[in-house]
């Protein structure tokens, strides 16, 4: 119902990801990521009450040998990265919710 919203409102937070620091993030629904379920965007997500509900994930890839255990340099940089993709979020989530109070 809602796909070109989600579409859109995360290829722009990708984007404000890859301003910070020139790191690129995929624009990808989270089952494609691994498999999962009953994760956090599966039980929030409502087209009609949560319009918008995403994975944030954090580097490095999933491929590396890490897994999810960042090297200490890389803590803040994350952060910073995230925090940008979080307010764009936040941005249209308000913008979503302000034209349903219109209604």
């Amino acid at each position: 119902k809602n796909e070109k919203e989600l579409n859109e409102t995360g290829a722009a937070m990708a984007e404000a990801i890859k301003k910070v620091h020139g790191k690129e993030y995929e624009n990808i629904p989270s089952w494609q990521l691994y498999p999962t379920s009953g994760t956090a965007s599966d039980w929030y997500f409502d087209p009609d009450k949560t319009p918008l509900s995403y994975t944030f994930e954090l580097r490095p890839l999933p491929s590396s040998r890490n897994g999810f255990q960042l090297p200490a340099d890389e803590i803040k940089a994350t952060g910073e990265e995230n925090y940008a993709a979080a307010l764009v979020f936040a941005k249209e989530a308000w913008s979503i919710y302000q034209q349903g109070m219109k209604k």
